[in-house]
């Protein structure tokens, strides 16, 4: 009968068919067990065999190679004497060794408990007694979570008074049941995903002056630091007198005045263009005023300059005549820069008649260069003559 139940045993664990692995890992995973048993008891029991059950209350891998088990068992023993029923319940803690990872799990087993042997006889002998088993066996996965679980044990009981002159009882324990395991399976985190480094970017176009214009469109190289530049990375010249403002020591110089290195203006005779009047008269005209008024702020910028204002005509009229007009006309403009703020102790108004001419006056087209306004700049106090060679 011990051989039947062990064959028996084995070959369902062998006809049975092995699922597919899970995704998830179960193995560090709690878990539990129901087995049914069969029990070859020692000859001195006077008993063939023994039915009963075994449970795993509570297992848990403790490594990858050990397993700390929990279980308790009872049966039935059978006396061949007179048919009559001894019992068995035992506790203990076993210590689980599988052997190998995979849908078939062999393993071994070793561990320790207590065992009541309770004999039904007239004096109902019942003791509690250590005992040692050792074993194995074989799991084998019926899904992510079950499994068929076979195995044998060699317990050997310590009773020193159930049975005259028998201190030690070696019984044969076979079982064969499912094991279940409990929780969530454990899944290792995926990978962390690959870095990917950017390339460098490219470097930034070259500046060698740092003006904020790069070098393949700077026109001025190697600007001073520190130095507004145009679109084109030359340095800004507000007024337009080709002195940049860096330089410029003479800002807002009027357009058409020639100027030093500095930005100053220097001597020179200045046609001032535009500067009209009302016919045969000294009052200016409004495009007159907006002319003048662009020369102001040059002229006030350089308080140590004096100004020659000249006012000619052309040929027509007496001399005598002209020459009046364009006195009052060079005196209305000397009043009109006055009172725009230049000292009129810097101003000189003289009228020079027709005495001058820069065109021929027999032509409309000469006459009317002829009708001028000329600024001459001097770099000395009017009240010094100058004497020209």
């Amino acid at each position: 009968m011990r051989n039947t139940a062990l064959a028996l045993m084995l070959g369902l664990g062998v006809t049975t068919a092995l699922p597919t692995m899970a995704a998830g890992d179960l193995s560090r995973n709690p878990y539990g067990a129901v087995l049914g048993s069969y029990v070859a008891p020692d000859k001195d029991r006077d008993a063939d065999y023994g039915i009963g059950g075994t449970v795993i209350f509570f297992g848990k891998p403790l490594t990858d190679h050990v397993n700390l088990e929990f279980s308790g068992f009872g049966n039935t023993l059978r006396r061949g004497s007179d048919n009559g029923d001894d019992s068995q319940f035992g506790l203990g803690l076993d210590f689980v060794f599988p052997l190998v990872k995979g849908p078939i799990r062999p393993f071994l087993l070793l561990g320790a408990g207590g065992v009541r042997d309770q004999l039904d006889t007239t004096n109902d002998t019942d003791s509690i007694n250590p005992y040692l088993n050792a074993g194995g066996g074989l799991l084998i996965a019926l899904s992510e979570r079950f499994a068929l679980r076979a195995e044998a044990r060699y317990l050997m009981d310590f009773n020193n008074s159930s049975y005259p002159n028998k201190d030690q009882l070696a019984d044969g324990r076979f079982g064969l049941g499912v094991q279940y395991i409990f929780g969530k399976p454990y899944v290792a985190p995926p990978p962390p995903a690959p870095v990917v480094v950017a390339p460098p970017p490219p470097p930034p176009p070259a500046d060698s002056d740092r003006d904020g214009v790069i070098d393949a469109n700077d026109k001025c190289p190697n600007t001073p630091a520190g130095v507004k530049v145009d679109a084109v990375g030359c340095p800004l010249d507000s007024d337009g007198d080709g002195v940049a403002d860096y330089l410029d020591k003479c800002p807002g110089t009027p357009k058409g005045f020639k100027v030093d290195a500095e930005g100053c203006i220097i001597e020179q005779t200045i046609v001032l263009r535009g500067v009209n009047f009302e016919y045969d008269k000294d009052q200016l005209t409004a495009e007159a005023k907006t002319i003048l008024d662009a020369v102001v702020p040059g002229l006030a910028a350089q308080p140590k300059l004096t100004l020659e204002i000249g006012g000619h005509t052309d040929s027509r009229g007496t001399d005598a005549y002209n020459k009046a007009l364009s006195q009052r006309r060079a005196n209305s403009v000397k009043a009109y820069l006055a009172g725009k703020g230049v000292a009129p102790e810097r101003l000189a108004a003289v009228g020079y008649g027709e005495s001058k001419p820069v065109a021929d006056n027999k032509l409309e087209a000469g006459r009317s260069e002829n009708r001028r306004v000329e600024f001459q700049v001097l770099n000395k106090p009017l009240t010094v003559k100058v004497i020209k060679k």
